[in-house]
């Protein structure tokens, strides 16, 4: 019993040493800012898989598309699953508005 004892607190020391080595390296690394001149120029594709979401689906597009990235480099794809709700007529409204939205059908 004496030597679990020991080598549970052996453990702990080690664990502390790992956990507080860890928090002073992650303290260390400089906080890096946006320059103001930056543009961005990547493609970012953001996929949405959608069942029976005819509450949600709306706020999630305007939520994606009040972002500060340029929506010209957005290509949002909403992943249809046998929705049952209104979820694909909304997605197809909202199609005709925003032309970034491509809807797919599971």
């Amino acid at each position: 019993m004496l030597i679990f004892l020991i080598f549970t607190i052996i453990c702990c020391i080690a664990y502390g040493f790992i956990i507080s080595s860890a928090l002073r390296y992650w303290k260390s690394i400089p906080i890096w800012n946006i320059p103001l001149d930056f543009i961005p120029k990547t493609v970012v594709s953001i996929i949405i898989p959608a069942r029976n979401e005819a509450d949600n689906i709306i706020q999630t597009l305007e939520a994606i598309h009040s972002q500060k990235y340029p929506s010209i480099l957005m290509n949002i794809i909403v992943v249809d699953d046998h929705s049952e709700d209104d979820t694909v007529e909304i997605i197809i409204i909202l199609i005709k508005k925003v032309l970034l939205i491509f809807l797919c059908f599971n």
